[in-house]
């Protein structure tokens, strides 16, 4: 894995760098695939993240417009809502794609998912 930090003290790993495609494709083969792909809904961002779901079995790639504004309660309610309507249960694995705000709002809504 080329310009990747791996750090697997949590008992699973967080893989960190550029052009991961190999390692997110090896992830998947021996974990699990993931239920569904949030992502923010710009186009160019939203085009990686459908390639991602291509490496990772197709789970429903669900777009979230973001942004600083949207760093809201009403919008991790709406994330929220849209994995409960894709049917995601305690244990399923959620990805998530894009940058800055995508990471903080999918990674607090997949914490206090359920």
């Amino acid at each position: 894995m080329p310009d990747a930090m791996i750090n697997e003290d949590l008992g699973y790993p967080i893989v960190v760098g550029d052009n991961l495609r190999a390692s997110l494709s090896e992830f998947v083969r021996k974990e699990q695939r993931p239920k569904v792909l949030l992502c923010d809904a710009n186009k160019r961002v939203q085009a990686i993240a459908d390639e991602i779901a291509r490496l990772a079995g197709n789970p429903p790639v669900l777009p979230f417009t973001l942004g600083e504004k949207r760093k809201r309660l009403a919008t991790v309610e709406s994330v929220l809502d849209a994995m409960v309507r894709a049917g995601v249960e305690r244990g399923d694995l959620v990805m998530g794609v894009g940058g800055g705000v995508a990471s903080d709002l999918f990674g607090f809504a997949a914490a206090i998912y359920m």
